[in-house]
C-alpha cells in the first residue's frame, strides 16, 4: 500500500544532499544563515519534494503522506548529522577550559593557540606513523587521513566556489 511513498522517502538522503549543494552553489546568501538552520531549510526541502513527487505519480493523499513522513525522518538524521560537528568542536573546547583551569573570562584563542594544537597534534601524527617528516617537510603517508583529507577537499569543492 504504502510503496511508492516509501521509495521515495528512502532517497531523502541524496535529495537532503542535492538540495544542500544547490543551495550553496546557488544562492550566496546562504553562508550567512546558520549551518542548523540551512539543514532545517534542506531538510524541509527534501520533504516538500517527496510529497509532490509522490502526489504527482499516484495521486494518493495517503501514499503522499508517508512519503513526507519518511522523508522527514530522514531529514532529522540528515541535520543531526550535520550538528554533530558542530557540537563536537565546541565540546571538544569546553573540556580543554576544564583541563587547564580557564575561566569563561580567559579567551578561547589564548588557550587554544594555534602553537599549542601543532605541538600537541603533530607528535601524535609523527607516532602513528599517518604523516612522516621528508626533506624538513610533512608528508601525509597512505592511509585513512590521506583519504579523508582527499573526501573532505572533494566535499568542499561541492559546496563552496572559490
Amino acid at each position: 500500500m504504502f510503496l511508492m511513498g516509501s521509495v521515495i522517502g528512502l532517497f531523502s538522503p541524496l535529495v537532503c544532499l542535492i538540495f544542500h549543494v544547490l543551495i550553496y552553489r546557488l544562492w550566496r546568501r546562504s553562508h550567512q544563515i546558520p549551518r542548523q538552520k540551512l539543514t532545517v531549510l534542506v531538510a524541509l526541502c527534501a520533504m516538500i519534494f517527496s510529497l509532490l513527487l509522490t502526489w504527482s505519480i499516484t495521486h494518493s493523499e495517503v501514499e503522499s503522506l508517508h512519503g513526507a513522513i519518511v522523508s522527514l525522518l530522514f531529514g532529522y538524521t540528515y541535520f543531526h548529522w550535520f550538528n554533530m560537528s558542530e557540537t563536537a568542536r565546541r565540546v571538544r573546547v569546553l573540556v580543554r577550559y576544564v583541563a587547564l583551569g580557564l575561566t569563561p573570562q580567559d579567551s578561547a584563542r589564548d588557550a587554544y593557540t594555534h602553537d599549542t594544537v601543532l605541538n600537541n597534534r603533530i607528535p601524535r601524527l609523527l607516532e602513528t606513523g599517518t604523516i612522516k617528516l621528508v626533506d624538513g617537510k610533512y608528508e601525509i603517508q597512505r592511509g585513512p587521513l590521506l583519504f579523508a583529507t582527499r573526501l573532505i577537499l572533494f566535499w568542499r569543492s561541492l559546496f563552496y566556489v572559490d
